[in-house]
């Protein structure tokens, strides 16, 4: 089931935060054409450029050309409690005012 949906305008950024049955939770955030999704430390994260792939099934998370993206979307992950990097004093999706993801 799905938690949390946002879009900030400022980005043009969507956000889902979803719970599994099972206890686990995996976060998709949209960005223009692109989606990343993580899934958790078991399964490698994605990246489809929606454009190009409307299918999902190209992931292009190791791709150089997409590398600046995925570091965007991996912090922004992190801002949110999810990930290797993830932000020990996150609380929740609710949102207080937009954040942004840092520039390019």
């Amino acid at each position: 089931r799905t938690v949390a949906l946002d879009l900030l305008a400022a980005d043009n950024l969507a956000l889902s935060v979803q719970y599994s049955r099972s206890g686990g939770r995996n976060l998709m955030i949209k960005q223009g054409d692109l989606k990343y999704e993580y899934y958790g430390p078991d399964m490698q994260e994605v990246l489809f450029n929606l454009a190009t792939d409307p299918q999902e099934r190209v992931n292009l998370i190791g791709e150089p050309a997409f590398a600046n993206h995925c570091r965007r979307f991996r912090w922004r992950c992190g801002e949110l409690g999810f990930g290797p990097d993830a932000n020990p004093n996150y609380v929740n999706a609710a949102y207080h005012g937009c954040h942004r993801l840092p520039s390019t």
